[in-house]
C-alpha cells in the first residue's frame, strides 16, 4: 500500500461501476448483483476490480437495497463466490401508516 494515492483504488473500482451500469435503463436488483461480482475484462479480481481481490484488502459481503419492496439482498462472502439472499424488512410498529406519519412529520420539521 506504501507509495499508491490513498484513493486510486476506489476511483478505479468506481469506473468500473460506472462502465457497467452506463446508459439510461432500469436496473433490476441482478444487474447490480452482477455488478457487484465484476473481476473487470481481465476476469480475474485484484485490488482495482469491483469485487475486490487484494493482497491486503477483499470483499467480504455485498448488499443491494429494495427500498419499494421493503426487502434487502445480502451476500455473507465475496460476491463473485456467494450468491444474494433476500430478506425482508419489517415495517414499523403501526405498519403503513406508522411509515406515512412519520413522513410526514420529518417533511413539516
Amino acid at each position: 500500500l506504501l507509495g499508491r494515492p490513498v484513493h486510486a483504488s476506489s476511483f478505479a473500482r468506481q469506473r468500473g461501476v460506472d462502465r457497467l451500469l452506463d446508459g439510461d435503463r432500469v436496473l433490476a436488483a441482478a444487474d447490480l448483483e452482477e455488478a457487484l461480482r465484476d473481476h473487470g475484462e481481465s476476469g480475474r479480481g485484484s485490488d482495482e476490480t469491483v469485487c475486490r481481490h487484494g493482497d491486503y484488502y477483499a470483499s467480504t459481503c455485498s448488499v443491494v437495497l429494495l427500498p419499494t419492496e421493503r426487502k434487502l439482498r445480502v451476500s455473507f462472502g465475496a460476491p463473485c463466490e456467494q450468491r444474494c439472499s433476500e430478506h425482508g424488512v419489517l415495517a414499523p410498529e403501526g405498519g403503513a401508516q406508522a411509515v406515512s406519519a412519520a413522513k410526514n412529520s420529518s417533511a413539516e420539521r
